[in-house]
């Protein structure tokens, strides 16, 4: 992808003192350019839990650097499910006409898995993010509301637990912008070197998540 880069070729400083080369920023640029065009995901108003850390800069835009460490994978296990799930649902409807009581079976031993993975999360020794609360999500970003200020163009980690699936996600995020509301801050991030994987369970959370509004909104 083309684009103009609107930074001079002098070195210049970000807001929290770090001097940065005009390498680093047209790669700032860049990461930009590219969280414009993800604010065409579907966006829907959702409820989860949340937690934000700082993440440094260069740990935030290297696509290799993994936010995972040993006493990470139980939280993402049944985010891991269910973009497994995601994958044999169209294996699954390909065959449910021919052989109904297969996919039955195979559809239980998922929920077994499910229930399965449920029980380590609960015995992890990490607790989870505790923090629920009403945001707007999409596959490439998400706003919400932080009780400590956080500037525009700061990079976050984000521990996200999707509700009521459980599905843990660790993503790395850029701040966009940030509002004042009531005492707290709503704060608008984008996703960034995000996983197909993540963007799956994401987009897979949203369709259900719209479905049951709807068939709330009906009631």
């Amino acid at each position: 992808m083309k684009f103009a880069c609107a930074h001079s070729t002098t070195a210049t400083r970000e807001p929290q003192g770090q001097t940065l080369g005009p390498c680093n920023r047209r790669r700032d640029c860049y990461v930009l350019a590219m969280s414009r065009e993800r604010r065409n995901y579907f966006r829907l108003k959702d409820r989860v839990a949340i937690e934000i850390k700082p993440l440094e800069r260069a740990r935030a835009l290297d696509p290799t650097a993994s936010l995972e460490d040993s006493g990470t994978r139980r939280f993402r296990l049944l985010s891991e499910l269910e973009a497994l799930s995601g994958e044999t649902q169209s294996l699954l409807s390909a065959i449910a006409q021919r052989e109904p009581q297969l996919v039955r079976c195979l559809r239980l031993m998922e929920r077994k898995l499910n229930l399965i993975a449920e029980a380590a999360i609960d015995q992890d020794d990490e607790p989870l993010p505790d923090d629920e609360q009403d945001v707007s999500l999409s596959a490439g970003g998400v706003s919400f509301i932080a009780r400590n200020l956080v500037a525009a163009g700061d990079y976050l980690a984000i521990r996200m637990l999707l509700l009521p699936e459980r599905a843990g996600l660790l993503l790395k995020s850029q701040v966009i912008s940030v509002r004042e509301r009531d005492g707290h801050f709503l704060v608008s991030c984008e996703f960034l070197n995000m996983d197909d994987a993540d963007r799956a369970v994401i987009t897979r959370h949203l369709m259900k998540s719209e479905t049951r509004q709807r068939a709330l909104a009906i009631t």
